[in-house]
């Protein structure tokens, strides 16, 4: 009888647990916390899920700072712009870098998103972060950086326009295919998807960078590890524990762009 009575609980515990979560999150949607980075702590309030999906704090932003603090010649450029950026993390970490001679503009659509990223700057009293719904004028931009950008149902990047006049852009990607485990864990839901180890929209995406006039440039694998150990060590245990399980850092995938006759005045 005992052994029923445990087995029971055990099956049960994990729905129980999921009602409970469920209930927490409607009735407390919002969190506030200060996101450690090498840039320092970022106070963010965001939501514990989407929608809308800018309201949302995700690793790949945390990423796209770290591998740009690393980047000597966006250091010592122009301003800087930041497609979808969302809660704030990396424009505002950015902001504080490059100094207050230059701005830092962050883009994004979402009319809730946009509120929400304007109160994280106040927030972080930082004076050069300058929040817009559409890209502005780029006159002063020397470099364009997006995270988390390119996913089924996302609008398209104008990046020959974006990259014109010598500018470079970094890219943090998400590719949660990775590994074909999507495939896998659709198929045990019973729904049908292909099986692929890269994203159907990260390769349309690469597709279409070959057809144009850019060059793509990947980190080498010792960048790729700075970022990584300097992106952990900012981590708390529970959250490396996390994404180790998860294997977050490994989804990530890095673009460096420019005009292909570019040359390498504006690089590390």
């Amino acid at each position: 009888m005992a052994s029923r009575v445990v087995g029971y609980g055990l099956c049960v515990s994990p729905f129980v647990a999921a009602l409970g979560y469920e209930a927490f999150v409607s009735a407390m949607p919002w969190s506030e916390r200060t996101v450690p980075t090498s840039a320092g702590g970022v106070v963010t309030r965001s939501k514990r899920r989407p929608p809308p999906i800018g309201t949302v704090t995700y690793p790949a932003g945390r990423i796209l700072l770290e591998w740009c603090l690393r980047d000597a010649g966006l250091m010592r450029g122009g301003d800087v712009v930041e497609i979808g950026a969302g809660t704030g993390v990396c424009a505002i970490g950015l902001a504080r870098a490059v100094g207050d001679a230059r701005v830092v503009v962050a883009v994004d659509e979402c009319d809730e998103s946009l509120e929400n990223l304007e109160g994280n700057v106040r927030a972080n009293r930082v004076s050069n972060v300058r929040c817009v719904r559409e890209t502005p004028s780029l006159e002063t931009v020397t470099h364009v950086v997006a995270a988390d950008v390119v996913y089924d149902g996302a609008g398209s990047l104008d990046l020959d326009r974006l990259l014109l006049e010598g500018r470079r852009a970094k890219l943090v990607l998400v590719d949660r295919w990775s590994g074909g485990w999507f495939a896998a864990v659709t198929g045990v839901a019973g729904v049908a998807a292909p099986s692929s180890t890269t994203d159907p929209a990260i390769a349309a995406f690469e597709r279409s960078l070959a057809a144009t006039v850019l060059r793509v440039d990947r980190p080498d694998p010792g960048e790729v590890a700075a970022v990584r150990d300097a992106v952990f060590s900012t981590l708390t245990p529970t959250e490396a524990g996390l994404w180790r399980l998860l294997g977050t850092f490994e989804m990530m995938r890095f673009y460096d762009l420019r005009l292909d006759d570019d040359d390498d005045d504006c690089r590390r």
